[in-house]
């Protein structure tokens, strides 16, 4: 929302709207008004007098029926006033849902640098997740937030954000994985694993925007702590394991955009942020610590200025960071030009970013300079096509837990050791692409190309014994080859109210594996075919969706194997008066490792009976109670089966208030 309003997350009533408009070309920047065109559109709302200044709350409780019987739900507060804004919300949930991604900061991160991070010395077990979250997830989640934003002079803003969430996530998983390493038998590792994940995170934000004829940008101060707590519990022969990594971050960061007289733009960008972790394996009573201090700034100074066709962008790009863990400090330095030229017509666009780099590691004593170009170009030949060809040549560093310790544990069954240098990727690729629209037809295709050739001067030596893993960084060239690509068509029937579409992408991908010393290569390929078909009469909706996919590997030590297995969804829905009504159904269609085929077939159904001032809803969840799924996938030069145990069959009942 634009103008005499601010946005907001949740929908506003219509009843409370007095006047709504659209806004084409919407330019939010007053310093770039009538000198940057934009096609962006915004919407201008007037909420009444009455409506103004008020709390407003939705409350959503629920009531599930399941193992065990439990109540829950959400509650929202806020406030909307000319020139200020609030809102608090309040969460608690238990059906599986991630309530760390349903928090949104209003106001969000534009144009900000990114801040440092820590290495992963040791990683906080996840939820494995192969299909819905929501069937998988066996948690106990709450939230907290509050949000006020307020208008200041000249247009601009005062943000002040925060929020809590912390989730107990409990998942049992059982995998099997076939390593073909040499020609004889495969080597065997098998993994069952309960764990339980608690992972706690908060975060607060104060942010000032500027925003006047000259002058546009934000300052914004924040602090942030974070606690990924993972127990896991293997076979009988095995430790009991617990991850904990808590972790504190400061920030502090500026943008500005000043508008000049010539019509050019100068932008200026800092950050500078400090991060604090002590992170801990713990193997029965045995404790490995790694404590790890990070500071971090970056800063990044532009020019940019349209001159007829062409535009020129000149940038200078600065960054250290210096992490101290085990008594040692890694510094690293960048810098970056940062050059772009963009010539552009109504028809035509052609982009030119050759960047030029140069990496200092201190305590490696290692220097590297370097050039990576992008070049990219957009052709509209007519109203209905668009092609659009892109090509790079870019160099990466490995992270510093690559090399920044001698060797450490990672896990209960995995050990690493670095080596004396920095990991280099060297990558180069190449796109092409092509779009087909007639709207008037309802008619869209597409069809892309992609081709990626890397190279590195390192690769782990993997080697496996008695089921642990011991990697090693070596000085070894090796590189990939990666190939893909798509074409889909969508057609819409306006008289029948119906749309067809079909997808289909490919791919197929090369590679070594390095173990004791040898070489083991591999080649994955992969072929999806994907249709679909929404038809909606008056009285309801049919959506059909599928994805057939053939997944193919060969490897040294093993004859070429394949795996045909396919999704597919049905959904129902219809409304009859004031109550909507759905019926969902997912059936997957695997084939194993072993050599045997799992079928599943899941489904949920809901009601929504929609009122004045409530909605209330009753949804049943798994409904043909299915316990398990299983899935077998290829990683290079493995192939690995993991079986998950879903969530049992549950009756959530809910209501919405709105008051």
């Amino acid at each position: 929302l634009v103008g005499s309003e601010m946005c907001i997350r949740d929908s506003i009533r219509a009843k409370d709207v007095e006047k709504a408009e659209i806004v084409e070309h919407d330019q939010p920047i007053k310093a770039l008004r009538d000198k940057v065109y934009t096609e962006d559109v915004g919407m201008n709302v007037t909420l009444k007098d009455e409506a103004r200044d008020r709390l407003m709350a939705t409350l959503i409780p629920y009531l599930l029926v399941g193992d065990p019987t439990h109540v829950g739900g959400t509650a929202n507060i806020r406030q909307i006033g000319k020139k200020k804004q609030l809102m608090y919300d309040v969460a608690y949930d238990r059906k599986g849902i991630d309530l760390s991604e349903s928090y949104q900061i209003l106001g969000g991160n534009y144009n900000r640098l990114d801040g440092g991070h820590i290495p992963s010395w040791y990683s906080v077990p996840s939820l494995s997740a192969p299909l819905d979250e929501e069937r998988l997830r066996f948690n106990t989640s709450q939230r907290y937030g509050i949000n006020s934003v307020r208008k200041t002079k000249n247009d601009g803003e005062l943000r002040v954000a925060a929020q809590y969430d912390r989730s107990v996530v409990r998942q049992s998983t059982e995998n099997r994985t076939a390593y073909y390493l040499d020609g004889e038998a495969p080597t065997i590792t098998t993994e069952q694993q309960q764990k339980t994940i608690i992972t706690d995170n908060f975060s607060a934000e104060v942010e000032r925007k500027v925003n006047t004829e000259k002058a546009y940008g934000n300052e914004m101060l924040s602090i942030g702590a974070t606690q990924g707590d993972g127990l896991s519990l293997f076979g009988t022969n095995e430790p009991l394991q617990r991850i904990r990594v808590p972790q504190l971050a400061l920030e502090g960061s500026l943008y500005r955009m000043y508008s000049l007289k010539s019509g050019a733009q100068l932008t200026w960008k800092s950050v500078l942020d400090y991060h604090h972790s002590v992170g801990d394996l713990y193997l029965d009573a045995d404790r490995n610590r790694l404590r790890t201090n990070l500071w971090h700034t970056a800063h990044l100074l532009g020019w940019q200025r349209k001159a007829g066709k062409i535009t020129h962008t000149y940038n200078l790009f600065v960054e250290g960071e210096d992490v101290y863990v085990n008594h040692t400090d890694n510094l690293h330095l960048i810098i970056e030009a940062r050059p772009r030229w963009q010539y552009r017509t109504d028809k035509f666009t052609l982009s030119l970013s050759p960047t030029l780099t140069f990496q200092r590691y201190v305590r490696q004593q290692q220097s590297m300079f370097y050039l990576h170009p992008v070049l990219s170009a957009y052709w509209n030949p007519d109203t209905r096509s668009e092609i659009h060809l892109g090509s790079a040549y870019v160099q990466t560093m490995g992270g510093m837990q690559n090399y920044a310790l001698d060797s450490y544990r990672r896990d209960y069954r995995t050990w690493y050791k670095a080596a004396d240098l920095i990991p280099v990727n060297r990558q180069v690729y190449a796109t092409l692409g092509y779009r087909y629209k007639r709207p008037i037809r309802e008619l869209f295709a597409t069809v892309n190309l992609t081709v990626q050739r890397s190279w590195n001067n390192t690769t782990n030596d993997m080697q496996i014994i008695d089921g642990c893993y011991y990697y090693t960084l070596k000085e070894l060239h090796s590189q990939n080859d990666f190939l893909s690509g798509g074409a889909s068509i969508q057609k819409g029937f306006y008289a029948i109210k119906t749309k067809l579409s079909l997808g289909v992408n490919g791919s197929l991908s090369k590679g070594r594996q390095l173990s004791a010393g040898e070489w083991y290569s591999y080649t994955t390929q992969s072929l999806t075919l994907t249709p679909g078909i929404i038809v909606s009469p008056d009285w309801c909706e049919f959506d059909y969706s599928a994805s057939f996919s053939l997944n193919g590997n060969k490897t040294a030590g093993s004859s070429h194997t394949t795996l045909f297995n396919w999704r597919q969804q049905l959904v129902l829905t219809s409304t009859i008066g004031k109550v909507d009504l759905s019926w969902k159904f997912v059936h997957h269609r695997n084939e194993l490792q072993a050599g045997n085929t799992l079928n599943t077939l899941l489904s949920d159904a809901s009601v929504t009976w929609r009122l004045k001032t409530v909605r209330l809803k009753a949804a049943l969840n798994n409904l043909f109670n299915k316990q398990a799924y299983e899935e077998t996938i290829y990683t290079g030069i493995a192939t690995s089966t993991t079986s998950y145990l879903l969530r049992p069959r549950e009756l959530i009942l809910s209501a919405e208030f709105s008051l």
